[in-house]
């Protein structure tokens, strides 16, 4: 399994801050720099509980912390994940489209069973700490490895405020996705409508899952 250094979860992002900031040469650039709005991240994905063989899909959105509009002022969004001991199993580098990315990981069959954290961020949101970062626990089950003590041993993870459970959800009378009829037969193909009933109000970005 390729990783890189070990970090500490709080060091993990707060390491590399230096590389982020802008050297302040006055008190105008100062002033234009407190102008610049705070990030905040989103990471949707497939993962809650994945397998070995398994890809690992995602979808990063990007906000304006204050506006909670996408962002204009990143164009690249990182996806991170990292195992109990803090060692990086990937770390994605994402271009983002109006706040917008995707990607995924597959999960080969030598990285073990455990808990992992899935993290997403940008390098402006480096500058604020960690309060902005999106952080959410994924289970992997690898059946092809006999040692599964690290699963096993692993205690029950603390909720993160950013966490995909702590997500408001949205009035749902905002949009109405239609079917042809309430239940559907293995593989067979599904006709999906969606109605909008609010205008502008209903425009965004949507992520569908199906379970």
């Amino acid at each position: 399994m390729k990783t890189n250094q070990i970090f500490a979860i709080i060091a993990l992002l707060t390491t590399y801050i230096g590389h982020a900031q802008y050297v302040i040469k006055d008190g105008s650039d100062l002033l234009n720099l407190k102008k610049v709005p705070q990030e905040k991240a989103y990471v949707d994905h497939n993962g809650s509980l994945s397998f070995s063989g398994e890809y690992l899909y995602y979808a990063i959105h990007c906000f304006n912390a204050q506006t909670n509009k996408p962002t204009n002022v990143s164009t690249i969004g990182y996806v991170a994940l990292v195992n109990e001991a803090k060692e990086f199993i990937f770390e994605h580098k994402i271009k983002l489209d109006k706040g917008h990315g995707y990607g995924d990981f597959f999960i080969t069959t030598d990285i073990p069973s455990g808990r992992y954290k899935l993290l997403g961020y940008t390098q402006w949101m480096k500058n604020s700490g960690l309060s902005q970062v999106f952080k959410d626990d994924i289970i992997i089950i690898n059946p092809y490895l006999a040692d599964q003590s690290a699963l096993l041993n692993s205690t029950t993870p603390e909720t993160s405020p950013n966490s995909v459970d702590n997500v408001s959800v949205s009035d749902s009378s905002i949009i109405i996705m239609k079917t042809q009829k309430a239940s559907f037969l293995p593989r067979e193909k599904v006709h999906l409508s969606i109605k909008n009933y609010k205008g502008v109000l209903g425009h965004g970005s949507y992520t569908v899952k199906v379970k």
